[in-house]
């Protein structure tokens, strides 16, 4: 009598079968590596997003194209980035009164996620806010209404880019 392939509890041989594992009650269970487990594919992901994390703050207004007051009245000032001030030149002003308004449309209203980095020599907080996943410094940048502040551009990662 001709003795099976492959017996169904006893022990597995060759290559096809070097990834299944009996377990002590003889059914296969996969010995899948730790970082494939769904447990710890979650807690990566989210590490991995640090803005999740974050505190939300409300924006009530915003002065100009990177400064904005909270509804609690923190004045927020959005790191890495430069936009035209409403008080600099008068060429500039309607550049400054256009991305005071882009600003404005992206934020005023919203409950939005904060990552602080310090505080500036007026007293505002230097953060980068976040309307998930869009980051608020960085889109201001994109679309033209501020440009990036090269002496600050090493605490933002999107800046170095």
């Amino acid at each position: 009598m001709r003795k099976p392939r492959h017996p169904p509890l006893g022990p597995r041989i060759g290559r096809a079968h070097a990834r299944v594992k009996l377990c002590p009650y003889g059914i296969a269970k996969s010995a899948a590596p730790l970082w494939l487990s769904g447990q710890v594919f979650l807690a990566t992901l989210l590490l991995g997003m640090p803005a999740l994390a974050a505190p939300t703050v409300m924006i009530e207004r915003c002065h100009d194209g990177d400064t904005c007051r909270t509804r609690s009245g923190e004045t927020i000032r959005l790191a890495c980035i430069d936009a035209p001030d409403l008080s600099g030149p008068p060429e500039e002003r309607s550049l400054a009164e256009a991305s005071r308004d882009y600003l404005q449309e992206l934020v005023v209203g919203h409950e939005v996620m904060i990552r602080r980095i310090g505080q500036d020599r007026y007293g505002r907080a230097i953060a980068e806010i976040y309307l998930w996943p869009l980051n608020i410094g960085e889109e201001m940048v994109a679309s033209g209404h501020a440009r990036i502040l090269e002496q600050q551009a090493s605490q933002c990662p999107w800046a170095l880019l």
